[in-house]
């Protein structure tokens, strides 16, 4: 178990790094396989389908909606600083153990030396000592499909450049700015206080997630809207500029389903005890995002982590580099499965293979069976398992597990959680609100001879590259939050406790907000009205 996020600053690229090809949504699988056998290296490089939650087929290579895909300034003009800060070392569980000739493939327990063991599904599901592994028995107890009683909400990737918490999102003037400084300078010219003081309700109204959370804490200065501010203003010195990619999808993806959704609007007490503050839903999602984002929780973590732009391949076009071939095919079924089938808990993917990291948070899956040698669709398991032997045109033969008796192909659905515009809403609505996309994955898996799974192989090379999910009972913690151990929620009829201003004042010196606080606003919004 690590005991950090795998994943740091990041998000939102503005560019299709994985130039891959769309497959047609109308094939049926059987034809994309059979195009597949006709031209491994172009069907390998197509592009999983991709669809919204009406069923319109999402194009591009990245899970960003439409709407942002035009800017493609992006690309890898700081790989250095993404890789060595973006993932920090020790969550960077790459393949750096040598390999036995030109085999590159991950066993998923047993393995031999050379392999790296950190490709094993019960290091993401706690309680992993009794996965179910074999296919058989997941079929007869009817794990082929599952849907958690709970969706993950959605939320903005709050991106730096325009001051993470600090973005007036519901000011159209504000949101209207270009780049860092134009969004710096709109907020320099009209700062909250000024706002406050003499300001429109609609001003007021108006006001940023950050810029509330401050007026709560009172004083002259805004300490958790300047440090965000910070964030950008470093790399606007150095570079001249601030990427749109960097955010905290970090710590949405894991709030979005760890954390109770806001419901209602609210009003609550400003420090000064004259104000009423209003809150909205998506404000609070926002600083119970930044909160998971600026604090370390322990989480459970499987996959590699790949920071090749350039992608070495075989001459079918499997890849071959140790760093990107990433998790396994029959590791990712047994996570899917266990994690999402049995124990009815959500998990966050990386849904790209190589140095992006795309965190979305599963709440679905389904699959079908298909034959390898025939490539008939089918539900039926025994219809689609043939024997090691007889499967006269695998191309990945090579790299098969040593064990393997059997193969089955897998064509499986996740439906997973996407990022949102942040809206004034005054209550929820998760139908308008929430975004989510649903992708396929076609792979098969090695299985020995009583149908227990050895491992397998990836039919697109745009697979996921890791999982991760926080440990059940992890608790988002800002520094300020180890004083206030045992005390009750805030009730926000009166201005918060000088105590917690306090802490809260020193908290945001770290871009953190206190969860105490958070927490109480959260309770506030999901209190029957």
């Amino acid at each position: 178990m690590l005991t950090r996020y795998p994943l740091g600053v990041m998000l939102w690229a503005f560019v299709f790094v994985n130039q891959g090809f769309s497959q047609d949504p109308s094939s049926s699988l059987e034809e994309k396989l059979q195009s597949f056998y006709e031209n491994p290296r172009y069907f390998l490089n197509t592009l999983p389908e991709k669809t919204d939650a009406k069923g319109r087929v999402v194009h591009g290579s990245r899970p960003f909606p439409s709407e942002f895909t035009s800017d493609r300034q992006f690309f890898i003009k700081r790989e250095e600083f993404r890789v060595r800060n973006l993932f920090p070392r020790d969550a960077n569980r790459v393949r750096t153990l040598p390999l036995r000739g030109e085999r590159v493939h991950a066993p998923i327990e047993g393995s031999p030396e050379e392999f790296a063991t950190y490709d094993k599904p019960e290091d993401l599901i706690e309680g992993g000592g009794s996965l179910v592994r074999n296919v058989f028995e997941m079929d007869r107890m009817a794990l082929r499909e599952q849907e958690l009683p709970a969706r993950p909400w959605s939320d903005d990737y709050w991106p730096i450049y325009r001051g993470v918490l600090g973005a007036r999102y519901a000011d159209t003037d504000f949101m209207s700015q270009n780049g860092w400084k134009g969004f710096f300078d709109f907020i320099s010219a009209r700062p909250s206080t000024k706002i406050v003081e003499n300001g429109t309700e609609e001003e007021l109204q108006g006001l940023s997630p950050s810029e509330k959370y401050d007026l709560l804490l009172g004083g002259e200065k805004s300490p958790l809207t300047d440090q965000l501010w910070k964030e950008g203003k470093g790399y606007f010195e150095r570079d001249g500029d601030v990427e749109r990619w960097m955010g905290i999808c970090h710590g949405w993806a894991p709030a979005s389903y760890m954390e109770a959704r806001p419901l209602h609007k609210i009003e609550v007490s400003a420090a000064n005890g004259r104000s009423r503050i209003s809150f909205y839903p998506a404000d609070i999602r926002a600083l119970i995002s930044l909160v998971w984002a600026k604090t370390r929780t322990p989480v459970r973590f499987i996959g590699g982590r790949c920071s090749t732009k350039d992608v070495k391949t075989d001459d079918v076009g499997r890849i071959i580099e140790n760093d990107c071939f990433d998790m396994n095919p029959g590791s990712w079924h047994m996570a899917v499965v266990n994690q999402v089938g049995i124990k009815k808990r959500s998990f966050i993917l990386d849904a790209t293979f190589d140095y992006e990291v795309w965190n979305q948070p599963v709440f679905s899956y389904s699959y079908r069976y298909f034959n390898p040698q025939t490539l008939k669709e089918t539900s039926s398991l025994d219809e689609a398992v043939i024997g090691m032997d007889t499967f006269a045109r695998d191309e990945f033969k090579k790299y098969r597990a040593r064990d393997a008796k059997k193969i089955v192909g897998v064509n499986m659905r996740i439906s997973y959680g996407v990022e949102n515009r942040p809206r004034q809403y005054a209550e929820a609505n998760p139908e308008r609100e929430d975004r989510s996309h649903t992708v396929s994955y076609v792979y098969d898996l090695e299985l020995d001879k009583d149908g227990k799974i050895l491992g397998g192989e990836w039919y697109n090379n745009a697979h996921p590259d890791f999982l991760w999910t926080p440990t059940s009972n992890a608790k988002p913690m800002a520094m300020g939050d180890y004083h206030l151990l045992g005390a009750d929620l805030w009730d926000g009829q009166q201005p918060l406790e000088e105590r917690w201003r306090k802490l809260a004042s020193q908290s945001a010196i770290y871009g953190q907000p206190l969860n105490k606080i958070v927490q109480s606003l959260l309770k506030l919004s999901t209190r029957t009205q």
